[in-house]
């Protein structure tokens, strides 16, 4: 009996570690799930204006309102709102050559279309800017998620692309002197898949298909080898339906971790860069007037030192479940955490590891 005791006693103090945002974006002009991914662009001159561009991918309303990129400073405060198509996801890749000029060069999908457009970040004005006046077409379905890749081989730039019905293809992105796609691989998975993200350094592909786990790819010779489950879901994994957003936090050249949101549980998985083996989960909760995260889709996060209070970094999260201060229902948003408690939980649970 003691030691049945002692079990449930360890179990009840068990828990996630905890994180606290310090800022969210205005909330979605539209109701229900509307916005979905981001991607965080850092000013080279000045990180202090650095800015978070989100989808606004559905107004779930008729007639339909129009959809597009949403545009956010650091304080949360929306700063653009750029109309046109439907996007899901979004990834944004710096120094990329245009026209002769290297630009960052931003990449959405289009949920409706099963298009691919293209953007750049504008250093000057701070405002989102298309490269072209068409999308270009995937032939895909359903199109949820994108990921850019840069070979360290050929230094070729790629994205890959996810859908509802589980297809993941390659397409090579040729910029100059204008931009176009082309299919180089392809993959099918058994159920639907959304976030992925690249790890340039290892040449690794990560893909979460949303009922089943984290899956990796071998990116040596492209989607030629077939991926390894790292981390499943129910009881035999750490992660919960559905599994969403990927995002990497790189300590060094090849070494860091890989962060996935697991919807279905309000919390974050965290695994080794390297050995993918589990480090920790965590949970994002409410401080002050900021409510806590639930149902996530879309991560992302730099390191880089983008002033107080994100001195070590910014981590940037969608949130399902929006509350204002008196605990009512409002619109999704993005909350914007700092980095530093999170390096903090990860080095301790290496050193207890």
């Amino acid at each position: 009996m003691s030691s049945i005791f002692a079990w449930l006693t360890g179990l009840a103090l068990w828990g996630n570690a905890n994180l606290f945002p310090v800022a969210e974006t205005a909330a979605s002009p539209y109701p229900q799930d509307s916005i979905d991914d981001i991607a965080i662009w850092v000013d080279p001159a000045d990180p202090a204006r650095s800015l978070i561009i989100g989808t606004l991918k559905a107004s779930n309303q008729r007639p339909v309102l129009p959809t597009g990129l949403l545009l956010y400073d650091l304080t949360g405060r929306q700063l653009q709102f750029l109309e046109g198509g439907t996007p899901n996801n979004v990834d944004l890749r710096d120094d990329v050559l245009f026209r002769g000029q290297m630009i960052p060069l931003l990449a959405v999908s289009h949920w409706y279309s099963g298009e691919l457009e293209f953007f750049t970040v504008n250093q000057v004005t701070r405002r989102v800017e298309r490269l072209s006046d068409t999308s270009l077409p995937t032939g895909m379905k359903k199109v949820q998620g994108i990921c850019l890749y840069r070979s360290p081989d050929t230094q070729t730039l790629s994205a890959f692309v996810t859908t509802r019905e589980g297809v993941l293809n390659q397409f090579r992105i040729d910029t100059d002197p204008a931009i176009s796609i082309e299919k180089t691989g392809e993959y099918q998975f058994r159920s639907g898949t959304e976030g992925c993200a690249v790890d340039d350094e290892n040449q690794a592909l990560y893909v979460s298909e949303e009922i089943t786990g984290l899956w990796r790819f071998d990116l040596t010779d492209g989607l030629s080898q077939s991926p390894v489950l790292i981390d499943r879901t129910g009881w035999r994994g750490h992660l919960t339906d559905d599994v969403e957003g990927i995002t990497l936090l790189k300590t060094g050249a090849e070494t860091g971790y890989i962060i996935v949101s697991a919807q279905g549980a309000d919390e974050f998985v965290v695994y080794d860069r390297l050995s993918h083996a589990y480090v920790t989960t965590f949970d994002i909760e409410a401080s002050g007037k900021v409510d806590g995260v639930t149902g996530t889709d879309g991560i992302d996060l730099t390191t880089r030192d983008l002033g107080a209070p994100f001195e070590e970094g910014m981590l940037v999260v969608q949130d399902n479940d929006n509350t204002d201060a008196d605990g009512e229902l409002i619109n999704q948003s993005f909350k914007l955490v700092p980095l530093a408690p999170l390096l903090r939980i990860l080095q301790k649970a290496e050193q207890d590891g």
